[in-house]
């Protein structure tokens, strides 16, 4: 670099001198700052006081009630284990006692069909499960639906087959009209 381009880079002494306005306004922002700053830092210095505080006295609040607790509070008393002596000896290990005992749950039973109980398999004062075969129901009216309905399911079957079997036929006399039609 040559001496005329650093003197062109170097500001004129004009222009680096203030005017008095400049320099009265200049001095006015720069005190306006300080007067920000410090109104700032005196609200943070406020805010952090007042949490604080704040802090001390919910810590109080909560220790006095946790005092009064306690002091509503009874002591638990100790309870002493009952002790005695070991002698030599036989020793017999039996309770004895009388009573009357109800089931935790009574249940009554009535069967959606009728009929005359042929077999039972539990007794009185037996313990039953879920699911669990309690008696057999003879019923012939039940017993002739059954056969009934299930000679209906047969009788179903076999119109299924005769359709089937028509189908196939059907499709059969088709594929040798088309056979016959196409020579």
């Amino acid at each position: 670099m040559d001496e005329q381009d650093i003197n062109e880079l170097k500001p004129k002494v004009e222009q680096r001198v203030l005017s008095p306005q400049d320099s009265l306004q200049a001095a006015s922002e720069l005190q306006a700052f300080k007067a920000l700053k410090s109104r700032s830092e005196r609200r943070r210095r406020n805010l952090l006081l007042r949490i604080m505080v704040a802090s001390l006295i919910i810590t109080g609040v909560l220790f006095v009630g946790w005092l009064i607790l306690r002091g509503l509070m009874p002591d638990t008393p100790t309870v002493m284990q009952p002790t005695d002596f070991v002698y030599r000896g036989d020793f017999s290990n039996s309770i004895q006692g009388n009573g009357n005992l109800l089931p935790l749950e009574q249940v009554t039973i009535n069967p959606e069909i009728d009929g005359v109980v042929v077999e039972l398999y539990v007794s009185e004062g037996d313990s039953v499960e879920a699911g669990q075969l309690l008696f057999t129901l003879d019923n012939p009216d039940l017993d002739t639906a059954i056969a009934m309905a299930e000679r209906g399911v047969e009788s179903a079957r076999l119109g299924l087959r005769s359709a089937q079997a028509n189908r196939d036929e059907a499709g059969n006399y088709v594929d040798q009209t088309y056979a016959a039609y196409a020579e």
